[in-house]
């Protein structure tokens, strides 16, 4: 495991073996009622007619089949079914505290979010609905099949025995309908729940950078051996969702994407959904502070590790600088800058961010290598950099000559968005005061608002930020 405290090793341990353990207890509870519950399912046989042995070829006896079939799924999945469950939802919830006990040492600012319970008790009902659409498939409909075949065959009760003996208990080489029909969904449906939670804390405290964890074994599959026990940048993530060829490397498939990987898998789920099937291991958000310099530099080539980045806290509240900066060293290089510049942080009530323009000559404006954030005290880390992707977007459309002002004949400025007139400044102004204006209507600064947000460069910046 990487450089990581005692504490935080101790806890993503426990949480890594709970991915195999919790469900393999579970299973093992489902053995256990199919070795114990058939002698009871063998004597429900007694609600069919018989002679001489041989079930009764007779409407009556196939009337009762939809009735045996129900008595015989209660039997297995009666009160000692529903106890494992309520045990497996628990274990739902205690996922969920390692999560958040994790967080608390990796992150001071970290607070549960109310998303986090919600997405527990989603993942507890999914799980329960998916478990009895799983029993009818696997257990109950097959046992309606063999009842009612060997009725309309005249087969013998020991026949029937039989054959719902290997439905029910399995063999060596065959799993029993109940254990098949939970396998399936356990151990997915565990490892989702406690990736959603995970992810929903990473988003809320605006960590962009995982660890992939998980070890590896003889039946390891290639996407998860070759990610084992290495540094990923969000961004690289996204790619294996998105079916990017050159970051899936060899573990590529045209047919399945890579193997094992579930079909609702894409740049957004990857976060969830990981290796695919049964797969334990764990996408762990980490601190920028303990991502390697060689993995920052391989993500973003290094291109801003030269930029100057000075910061001035004129708010008057103790922020995490430390934070800041090297969030905006990861922008200056994902976004390659190549000019120094500064983030100037002020007290308002207007809490958020601006980048002005710089006349550069008498006919030329263009965004300032300059940052402003607004703050009443209350930002969180994850809008600081919401804040800080947004605006340094605007800094590299400035640095890379896309954005300008330029001024026309008639001595006015207008906007040129890639070498193009795209609006007069006068415009441009214009719209801007109307989202604050606050004698127009809420919907009609929302509408002005709209209309902002969809300005090429503004939109360029906000599909950047994390806010949309």
């Amino acid at each position: 495991m990487a450089e990581f405290s005692k504490e935080i090793k101790a806890l993503v341990s426990e949480k890594l073996n709970r991915l195999e353990s919790v469900p393999n207890a579970f299973l093992s509870s489902m053995e256990k009622i199919q070795r114990t519950k058939f002698k009871d399912v063998v004597s429900l046989l007694d609600m069919l007619d018989y002679e001489g042995g041989s079930l009764v070829v007779s409407e009556a006896n196939l009337l009762r089949v939809e009735a045996l079939v129900d008595e015989i799924k209660g039997v297995l999945t009666g009160s000692e079914f529903e106890k494992a469950l309520g045990g497996l939802m628990g274990e739902f919830e205690q996922q969920a505290v390692l999560n958040y006990a994790y967080f608390e040492t990796v992150d001071a600012a970290f607070a549960i979010p109310q998303i986090s319970s919600a997405i527990v008790k989603e993942r507890q009902a999914a799980t329960i609905a998916s478990l009895l659409d799983s029993t009818n498939q696997y257990l109950s409909n097959p046992t309606r099949e063999a009842i009612a075949s060997s009725i309309q065959s005249g087969g013998s009760r020991q026949d029937l025995i039989d054959t719902l003996r290997l439905l029910v208990q399995g063999d060596k080489d065959i799993d029993g309908r109940l254990l098949r029909s939970t396998r399936l969904i356990v151990s997915d449906a565990f490892a989702l729940n406690d990736a959603a939670v995970s992810e929903s804390i990473a988003d809320n405290l605006g960590l962009e950078w995982y660890f992939y964890t998980g070890g590896t074994m003889d039946t390891t599959r290639c996407f998860c051996r070759e990610r084992n026990a290495k540094f990923y940048h969000k961004t690289e993530v996204e790619k294996w969702g998105a079916l990017d060829k050159k970051a899936l490397g060899k573990c590529y498939s045209s047919k399945y994407g890579w193997q094992g990987r579930m079909p609702n898998t894409d740049k957004k789920t990857i976060f969830l959904t990981r290796g695919g099937y049964n797969c334990q291991h764990s996408l762990l958000p980490v601190s920028e502070e303990v991502v390697p310099p060689e993995v920052v530099n391989r993500v973003f080539g290094g291109k801003g590790n030269n930029v100057k980045i000075k910061i001035s806290n004129n708010s008057g509240f103790d922020l995490d600088i430390k934070s800041i900066n090297q969030h905006a060293r990861l922008k200056a290089n994902e976004y390659g800058l190549t000019d120094n510049f500064v983030i100037e942080i002020s007290k308002s009530e207007n809490v958020g961010g601006g980048v002005s323009f710089k006349k550069v000559s008498n006919d030329l404006s263009k965004f300032d290598n300059k940052v402003e954030i607004y703050t009443d005290g209350t930002l969180t880390k994850k809008q600081y950099n919401q804040i800080i992707n947004h605006e340094l977007r605007h800094v590299q459309q400035g640095q890379l000559d896309r954005l300008q002002m330029r001024r026309n004949k008639s001595g006015r400025w207008d906007l040129y968005w890639e070498g193009k007139k795209y609006m007069s400044a006068t415009e441009y102004e214009r719209l801007t005061k109307r989202i604050t204006n606050p004698r127009l209507s809420a919907p009609k600064r929302y509408e002005a608002f709209k209309k902002y947000s969809n300005l090429p460069w503004e939109k360029e910046a906000f599909d950047n930020d994390g806010t949309f």
